[in-house]
Formats: structure tokens, sequence, C-alpha cells
């Protein structure tokens, strides 16, 4: 057997002290997230934090049609009294566009859209959660405890362009590829026209010398 050592975690929030930017204050800690996009920082507002750690989203569970660029933060507040309410902040890694949604994730890996509830501003995500309160508190228990994974995501970029990689924009339906084709058809009608005059004036000549 190979023993390994655990990482520090000197005021027990959760977050290895390699990783954590506020080491011996519980109230606040950061994680890398596990895109790798850089560290995001929840601060619970002079409340106790343990469990905090980055989750990265899985595909499948996630709303269809968004992704999440900086993954999920979970953590849990602990110590409250019970039904208490607290307000949470998170600063992640990255800009959140105006359009993006907040998102909530409960103990059964259900996503709620909490966009409405939450306060964003640049990068950072407010919340304020009551303990036993659903969708806020993901454990939705009157305990003291509120567990609270939670992320923002954006709509899924698409590629516009086609498989030949000719961009649609000058019309639907792959101008350039049209115009092309349009181009070959009159110079063969071209060619056409020239080949059916030369073969008149020739048939022409024919029949004026059998005339005479």
């Amino acid at each position: 057997f190979i023993t390994v050592a655990a990482e520090n975690d000197a005021d027990g929030d959760g977050a290895p002290d390699s990783e954590d930017d506020f080491p011996n204050d519980q109230s606040q800690g950061t994680v890398e997230t596990q895109p790798g996009t850089g560290k995001a920082h929840v601060n619970a507002s002079g409340n106790p934090l343990n469990g905090l750690k980055s989750v990265a989203v899985v595909e499948a569970d996630a709303p269809d049609g968004y992704e999440f660029p900086d993954g999920l933060v979970s953590y849990q507040v602990t110590g409250l009294a019970h039904s208490a309410t607290v307000t949470v902040t998170i600063t992640f890694p990255s800009d959140i566009p105006p359009d993006a949604k907040v998102y909530k994730v409960d103990d059964d890996g259900v996503y709620h859209d909490v966009t409405t509830e939450a306060s964003i501003n640049g990068n950072v995500v407010t919340l304020t959660l009551t303990d036993g309160v659903p969708p806020g508190d993901g454990d939705e228990i009157v305990n003291g405890v509120i567990h609270d994974p939670v992320g923002y995501a954006v709509v899924k970029s698409s590629d516009s362009g086609g498989d030949d990689g000719i961009s649609s924009k000058s019309g639907g339906g792959g101008g350039c590829t049209a115009w092309g084709s349009g181009a070959l058809g009159m110079g063969f009608l071209a060619l056409a026209s020239v080949l059916f005059l030369g073969l008149r004036q020739a048939f022409r000549r024919m029949t004026d010398r059998s005339g005479h």
C-alpha cells in the first residue's frame, strides 16, 4: 500500500491550502475550477464554510443548449440558526455575459434556474439563501446547513460555416458555389452558340454550292 499525505486545510473550509487564497478564514476560500479557467472565490459573509470544491458539469445532466464555462462550485454554509438567511457571493474567474443564467443543483442532481433570484455584477454572483428553502438550500432541510452547488450557464456556441468551410454570409444555400456554377454554365452556352452559328454558315455554303 502507498500512503498519500492529505493536503493541508488549515481553516477546514474544504479548499486545500495550496489553492486557497484565504487559508485561515473559514468564511471564504478559493478553489481551482474543473475546466481549469482559474480560481472561484466563495464568501459566506462571516459564516463558516465546509466542503468547498469545484465540480465538473456532466453534459447529459445539464440544461439542453447550455454550457458552464467555469463549471460548478459546491459548498456548505454551516453553523446557522435554523431557518436563518445568509448572503453568499461567488466570484468566478471569467466575465459573465449579460444573457447568462444562474443554475443551482439540488441533492438529486436536478438543475434549477435561479437567475431572477440572483444578482450578477461583472463576474460576481450574489445569492440570498435561507436554510431549508429550495432551491437555495440544496438539501431542503431546516438543519442549520445550506448546501449550495451553483454555476452560471451560457448558450452553447455553434459553427455557422458549412462542411466545405465556405461561409454562408453571402447568401443562403452556399452562394459562392452557386455563382461558380452559373458562370460555368454561361460559358458553355456561349461556346454552344458559336458552334451553332459556325455549323449554320457551313450548311448554307453547302446548300448554295449544290444549287448552282
